[in-house]
């Protein structure tokens, strides 16, 4: 554990890289970093979230036993940076989507937020998964994003809203 915080006590991908490949050795740590990065302890709880989230783009059959927590706790967290990345993470594990339903709610909600645009970006992503299983949902995600995208903050998530509209329109 004490490699861990030591390499996370800069801000870098590459300090984040190391970590991942050291929990690939040793996946018990995880639990305790999942304390970490829920406690909301600053930037070491981001840089854990990072962490996560490449964990799971990298040996996502070492995080997938965590998923669970990982979106338990994604309701509790502050940090918008830390949300966006567990979010991005749990966007790329596999999940029940009947297990995790709340999941799309949670999602729908964020576009709507006044959450920073990185978090509603990923909850695009993440409600989509579920409209493309479930094609029912998608009236319900495009209509939100219609309204939603009038006060997005960025070019790149009105895009991604736009994009996603149209995906939906095929859907159906």
């Amino acid at each position: 554990m004490r490699y861990i915080t030591e390499q996370l006590q800069v801000s870098s991908k590459e300090a984040v890289l190391n970590v991942v490949e050291y929990l690939s050795e040793k996946p018990k740590l995880i639990s305790k970093l999942l304390e970490l990065a829920f406690s909301d302890k600053g930037a070491i709880s981001w840089r854990i979230c990072w962490v996560f989230r490449h964990l799971a783009e990298l040996h996502p059959e070492i995080l997938n036993p965590y998923k669970k927590d990982l979106f338990k706790n994604l309701q509790n967290l502050k940090n918008d940076s830390c949300k966006a990345n567990i979010l991005k993470a749990i966007f790329i594990l596999d999940f029940d989507f009947e297990e995790y339903s709340e999941l799309f709610d949670y999602s729908i909600n964020y576009l709507t937020s006044t959450q920073k645009s990185a978090v509603k970006y990923y909850a695009i992503d993440i409600a989509l998964k579920f409209a493309k299983k479930y094609p029912e949902l998608s009236p319900e995600l495009a209509e939100t994003l219609q309204i939603a995208i009038q006060s997005f903050e960025t070019q790149s998530l009105i895009r991604k809203a736009k994009k996603t509209i149209k995906e939906l329109s095929k859907i159906n």
